[in-house]
Parts: C-alpha cells; sequence; structure tokens
C-alpha cells in the first residue's frame, strides 16, 4: 500500500518558488526548429557521388 506523504507544517518547511522549475526543461526554440525544418525539406541528396 502506498504511504501517506508526510503533512507540511507552515513556517518549518519550505515551499519551491513557482518561478524555479526543478523537472520542466526550457521550452524549445520554436524558430530555430522551423528554420532547421525548411532546410530539411529542401535538401536534396547529391546523384553524383562527390561531396559538397
Amino acid at each position: 500500500m502506498l504511504e501517506e506523504l508526510p503533512r507540511r507544517e507552515p513556517g518549518r518547511t519550505r515551499i519551491p518558488s513557482p518561478r524555479v522549475r526543478l523537472v520542466c526543461q526550457p521550452p524549445p526554440n520554436l524558430t530555430e526548429l522551423t528554420r532547421i525544418a525548411e532546410a530539411l525539406r529542401k535538401w536534396q541528396p547529391t546523384t553524383n557521388g562527390s561531396p559538397r
């Protein structure tokens, strides 16, 4: 069975600030992801086998 979580005691236990995200990763840079996606859509493999 699951154990009950300990109760918070006012004034004794700290609550983390909502401004500090402990679990979440930073949001992705959508402008950069869009630029990469556009470049991949336009990419064409070389047919003659020589590197670019």
